[in-house]
């Protein structure tokens, strides 16, 4: 996943201030993705590593392309889609397993839903962390 964008500051703390490019889509999910959909969506403080800073001219914006590593693309895709899926086939099984009943499979299903959705938001949270950390940033001449 790749977008391209333009550095309009860098933070004495190594943050880089974005600004991503609205008439281009990202390539990879031709622009279906949920950040065009909220206002201010386009712009975004990233944590960059040192080596993107060398050479970089700080009083001007520069363009640059930003990429997402396909397999944190991936893992967000399985965190969104796959454990809830997962957790509602478990917690089903699980009832029908202990119950032996419809009834079970609805209540073991809905426990495997609520597990679910407590576990998301922490793992969804160390996910983004670590993706932010492995965000790639290329100079556009």
């Amino acid at each position: 996943m790749t977008v391209r964008a333009v550095v309009r500051r860098m933070g004495a703390d190594g943050a880089l201030e974005i600004e991503l490019d609205e008439s281009q889509a990202c390539r990879g999910c031709a622009g279906t993705c949920m950040w065009r959909w909220f206002p201010n969506a386009t712009r975004a403080v990233l944590a960059a590593n040192p080596s993107v800073h060398s050479g970089m001219p700080v009083d001007a914006p520069m363009p640059v392309l930003v990429s997402l590593p396909r397999r944190f693309v991936l893992l967000s895709a399985v965190l969104l889609h796959g454990l809830p899926w997962a957790a509602l086939l478990a917690g089903a099984l699980a009832g029908v397993g202990v119950t032996g009943t419809d009834l079970g499979c609805l209540v073991g299903a809905i426990t495997g839903i609520a597990f679910a959705s407590m576990l998301t938001p922490g793992l969804r949270r160390r996910l983004e962390r670590a993706t932010m950390r492995q965000v790639m940033f290329e100079p556009l001449r």
